[in-house]
């Protein structure tokens, strides 16, 4: 089980390999320089304290990593998988009708509840 640790909307900087540090050049290509919704889990049992994330797209499609650990940051956040390293920035160009879509495809997706969706509507 894990639980929702936090949320924002932003944008994936890089997704590249641990061991040779390159870009990856898979699916997740697609969402690199893509602005979203960013989730942070942590995990409560398997691996208690570890982070992984989902990242809806305007696309209403999503991504989601592996347990690692999140190093936020003042300009960039991190988190460090076993074999990624994805780079998030908290600024993007999001208007307020495209996070609210956001938010209503994650709860489509089955990723939040409608009653956290309408937690983060309201900081909205």
């Amino acid at each position: 089980m894990a639980r929702l640790k936090n949320c924002f909307f932003g944008k994936l900087i890089s997704a590249v390999s641990q061991y040779d540090k390159k870009p990856y050049e898979d699916w997740r290509a697609d969402y690199t320089g893509q602005e979203g919704l960013i989730l942070l889990f942590q995990s409560m049992h398997s691996a208690p304290g570890k982070i992984f994330f989902y990242m809806m797209i305007r696309e209403g499609k999503w991504m989601h990593s592996s347990l690692g650990e999140w190093k936020p940051g003042e300009v960039t956040d991190i988190l460090y998988t076993r074999h990624s390293i994805y780079t998030f920035s908290p600024q993007h160009h999001l208007s307020k009708d495209e996070k609210w879509a956001l938010l209503e495809n994650t709860v489509l997706a089955g990723i939040i509840s409608r009653e956290r969706m309408k937690q983060e509507m309201k900081r909205l």
